[in-house]
This record gives C-alpha cells, sequence and structure tokens, in this order.
C-alpha cells in the first residue's frame, strides 16, 4: 500500500469513523495507533526520516529532484554530495507524488516495482529493484561504487555496502586479491617478479641482476622488423614484470624517433609497456627509482651541450646506481648527432666508462659478437648499421660482466656498438 493510497484511507476513516488499523506493509505499520520503529508518524502515514525523500529529516521537508535522502539529508544521487537539509524544498503533509515524479525523472527511476507496471525482464526500469547487490545500486537504489571502493559487497545478511574490492593487507591485483608485500609474482606493485622468489616487505630479496646496455643506434630511422629494432626489445624487456613500467627520458631528444621507439616497442615486446614520460632531469635523482621502475630509457641527447653532459649524469650517479643494483635496468641509446653528449652523459653516471664515440659508415656491416647474451637473443647477424649509428669507446673490456654484443666489421673485429654490462 502505498502513502497516498494509505491517505485516502485514513480520510476515509476519519470521515466514516472507522478505527485505523495495522498498514498492510509489515516494515512501517501504525502498531496501536503508533509507528514502528525506526519510523515516524507523518501525518496518517509511518515514514523514515533518514531515508524518505518526501520526508528527509522531517515531516514535510521534500527532496528536490535528482536527489536522494540519506541520513536525514538530501544528496546528490550521482555522487552523495549533500545538497540541502531538505528543508527548503516544496512539501506536502500529503505525500502528494508530483516531486517524487520531477526526482524519478532525473535518475531513470520509476515508481513502479514488479506487478505494479514495472518491468520485469530485467530491463532498465526494472533494474532498481532488491536486493540492491550491484556496484550500480549497493545498499539502496541509489548508490554507485566507485574507486576505491568499487565493489558491492555484503556486510550482513541482506545488507550491501560500497567497499574496495580487497581486504588489508591484500591489494587487487588482474583480477585477485594478492599480498603484494609477499608476494614474489607481485612484489610491491601487480607483475614485479623476483628471480629469487622472494618478496619481503615489497621488496625483491637476494642479489637480483641489474643492467645497462648502451646501444649505438639512435633509431632515427628503424623498422620493426629490423636486426637493430630486436637489440632494443631485448634490451628493454630485459626484466620479467608485466606491465612494464618504463621512466621514459625525453628531453633533449627527437620526439619523432621517440614515437618512433615507443610504437617498436607496444608491438614487438609481447607484454604492456606504461611510459611515465619525464623531461625534468632532476626525475632521475631518485632514491626511490627500483620501486617505481623497471627500465630507465633515456634517448639519445642531440640539443644536451657535451660540456653539459657529464656533470648532469653525475647529478644520476648514486640514484642509479641503486637502481640497478635493485635490478632496475638502464638504457641509453648513442647516434651521432649533436657534439657527442652520450658518452660523456654515461661517464658521468659512472656506470660505464665510455671515452667517446665513432661515426659509422650508413649501412656498414656489424656482426653479433656475444650470441648467448640476452640482448642478442634472435638477433640476425651480421647486419648492416641504420644511419647515424656510433662506434662505441671505452676502457671497459670485453668480458665478465661486460659483453661487447655487437661489434663493428663483417668479421665483428672492431669497436662495440652495443655494450651490455650487469650488475650483481
Amino acid at each position: 500500500m502505498n502513502r497516498r493510497s494509505l491517505s485516502v484511507f485514513a480520510l476515509a476513516a476519519t470521515i466514516f469513523g472507522v478505527a485505523l488499523i495495522p498498514a498492510c506493509d509489515g516494515s512501517n505499520a501504525l502498531v496501536g495507533g503508533e509507528c514502528r520503529v525506526p519510523y515516524r508518524a507523518c501525518g496518517t502515514v509511518c515514514v523514515d526520516l533518514e531515508s524518505d525523500p518526501q520526508h528527509c529529516g522531517a515531516c514535510g521537508s521534500v527532496c528536490a529532484g535528482g536527489t536522494v535522502c540519506r541520513q536525514s539529508s538530501c544528496v546528490s544521487a550521482l555522487d552523495g554530495s549533500v545538497v540541502s537539509d531538505g528543508g527548503d524544498a516544496a512539501s506536502s503533509d500529503s505525500g502528494d507524488a508530483t516531486v517524487d515524479a520531477d526526482a524519478n525523472a532525473d535518475t531513470g527511476i520509476t515508481d513502479s516495482g514488479p506487478g505494479e507496471g514495472g518491468a520485469t525482464d530485467g530491463s532498465s526500469a526494472d533494474a532498481c529493484t532488491p536486493p540492491y547487490n550491484t556496484p550500480d545500486h549497493c545498499g539502496d537504489c541509489f548508490t554507485v561504487c566507485r574507486a576505491p571502493d568499487s565493489t558491492c559487497r555484503e556486510l550482513s545478511f541482506g545488507n550491501y555496502a560500497c567497499r574496495p574490492p580487497c581486504d588489508a593487507p591484500t591489494e587487487e591485483c588482474n583480477g585477485q586479491c594478492l599480498d603484494l608485500s609477499a608476494d614474489p609474482f607481485n612484489c610491491g606493485v601487480c607483475g614485479k617478479f623476483c628471480p629469487s622468489l622472494l618478496c619481503v616487505n615489497r621488496v625483491c630479496q637476494g642479489a637480483t641482476p641489474g643492467d645497462v646496455v648502451v646501444i649505438g643506434h639512435d633509431y632515427a630511422t628503424i623498422t620493426g622488423q629490423s636486426a637493430q629494432a630486436k637489440l632494443l626489445v631485448n634490451a628493454v624487456f630485459l626484466p620479467r614484470t608485466n606491465p612494464l613500467r618504463v621512466l621514459s627520458y625525453e628531453k633533449n631528444a627527437d620526439l619523432a624517433t621517440v614515437a618512433r621507439i615507443k610504437n617498436v616497442l607496444d608491438t614487438g615486446g609481447g607484454r604492456r609497456v606504461v611510459y611515465t614520460v619525464q623531461n625534468d632531469a632532476a626525475a632521475l635523482n631518485d632514491p626511490d627509482l627500483a620501486r617505481k621502475f623497471d627500465v630507465v630509457l633515456v634517448y639519445d641527447q642531440p640539443t644536451l651541450p657535451a660540456a653539459n653532459a657529464e656533470a648532469l649524469g653525475g647529478t644520476w650517479a648514486t640514484s642509479l646506481d641503486s637502481f640497478v643494483r635493485a635490478g632496475g635496468d638502464a638504457i641509453f641509446l648513442d647516434g651521432v648527432d649533436g657534439d657527442g653528449p652520450m658518452a660523456n652523459l654515461v661517464r658521468g653516471t659512472g656506470l660505464l666508462n665510455l671515452t667517446g664515440h665513432g661515426l659509422l659508415v650508413p649501412f656498414a656491416a656489424v656482426r653479433v659478437t656475444a650470441p648467448f647474451d640476452s640482448v642478442a637473443s634472435q638477433v640476425q647477424t651480421p647486419y648492416g648499421a641504420a644511419p647515424r649509428s656510433a662506434a662505441l669507446l671505452t676502457t671497459e673490456a670485453n668480458g665478465g660482466d661486460v659483453a661487447w654484443v655487437v661489434r663493428v666489421g663483417a668479421d665483428g673485429s672492431g669497436s662495440p656498438v652495443v655494450i651490455h654490462k650487469s650488475f650483481r
């Protein structure tokens, strides 16, 4: 029995001297002339002042269109923000349905339910019905769950509320609730793999190898199927994390080249790459790099003055050393544009001692000389070095933790073009 019917019934009772009997709806019936707790009498009907949009906080205090009554206040049906206390809206003690119709027009909800003209086929007209256990209608008809409380969960029998998808200390990770403080396959963040299979306090334990790779191709010209593209993909995807978190340092870089490189990585790596673009050099002077990123990628810097490059690399020395020793992958690309800043920049970091570079003749033959190195995996050899490629000059001897992966010459007897140094 709705409010309008109850009002008519009450009026008839008054006129004809018929005593009021308990209402047909047991949840808010009059009992012995009084309303069942927690309902209160407003005129001849029993209402919940905390949730009734016709009597929100006080009898006759009507919530305006597009709002609902929660905890005795009129709030937005969309985000729950307080609109008013209900007292400023138009009111009516008779329970007139006009305001309800306006409010329902804004929310797409009708008063009619199953058996009263409402849809019963799962359509949107019938979507707002109990048990209100979906993210779009959680706990009541109007509550929509949003992050971080994105799931509708049952707190007690029949009582639903928006809550995070996982209970602490677990976190949602690829559809599962996992403890990222101890999961060696998701250590600290989703997809962060610990080769040692030990994750303590969100950090991989043990001697996790990190890497520094310097590639003497600036990738101004590149095709996704080329040998030098495969070298780049191998180098960037050395960490096994998925998605792969890349700090992309793009200051002084050619943006067309950057876009070309990202396209190669996005299509050739087989895993999702998440780029954090940085043009602020100070961002690489961060002691927490290893927690935030798997790869630091520094593109060729043709507009960086060589005289400033070594000092800039020096500002990154401590943070990048910690980064690679914690398992990070630092990659530097070097071409022959500008006045040769990349060798100075890398030397300044202290990660690899480059003393300079030399220009390679376009499409000069180079050979993979460390075929079992992970950077060289499935790279065709020999191959022709694309224009703007450089031969690297270094005092780092080939062997041990340092591999001259690619060297100049069809026989691979010349200077290195690609160097891979491991840190343990």
